[in-house]
């Protein structure tokens, strides 16, 4: 692979090495590497699966208000949300109305568009969150509020006691209903 014309490096047909060239600084044929890092590269139908994104729950701790629901998804557009929403201590004080859950412009709305949160199961302190952008539509790759969940505290917590809402049984399904791997996060 020296000084030429055109491109002496032949293409070793495998989707997951890149496109090979002639590197004329180490005068050696290498290739532009994995197309699809940090997913995994499936050569049979030239295409990159798997997939991550974080949920990050935000609130503003000690008053009444809204927990933030913070999708960032920078490989994968998505089409659905579902997760628990889960109070580990049971706090009596905290109340999370089923009809509390507003979308935020990120999750196209329309037809089928919905934010929805089942009673809450006293058993283990968990409610159950749907999110669900409009039919056909996805959640476009990025970071940012896709809900808002409203609450409130009655009655009044005591003083510096606070509740630690957690994520779980985390479902995420991408722009093809692929299941999307999900990192939960603390805000």
């Amino acid at each position: 692979c020296t000084v030429h014309t055109g491109d002496p490096c032949s293409d070793d047909s495998f989707y997951c090495t890149g496109t090979e060239y002639c590197d004329e600084t180490i005068d050696n044929c290498t290739s532009t590497g994995d197309p699809c890092t940090p997913l995994v590269c499936d050569d049979g139908t030239d295409t990159c699966t798997g997939s991550t994104a974080s949920l990050i729950l935000l609130d503003a701790y000690g008053t009444p208000g809204t927990i933030r629901i913070v999708l960032d998804n920078l490989e994968d557009e998505v089409s659905e949300v579902r997760f628990d929403l889960c109070d580990p201590e049971q706090h009596l004080w905290l109340t999370i109305p089923t009809g509390a859950c507003t979308l935020t412009s990120r999750v196209p709305q329309g037809a089928g568009a919905s934010c929805q949160i089942s009673d809450p199961v006293p058993a283990d302190g968990c409610l159950s969150l749907e999110i669900l952008a409009e039919t056909g539509n996805f959640i476009s790759l990025g970071t940012g509020t896709i809900a808002e969940v409203g609450y409130t505290l009655l009655p009044v917590p005591p003083v510096g006691e606070f509740a630690d809402l957690v994520p779980d049984n985390i479902d995420m399904l991408d722009d093809l209903a692929a299941s999307v791997e999900v990192t939960p996060q603390t805000g």
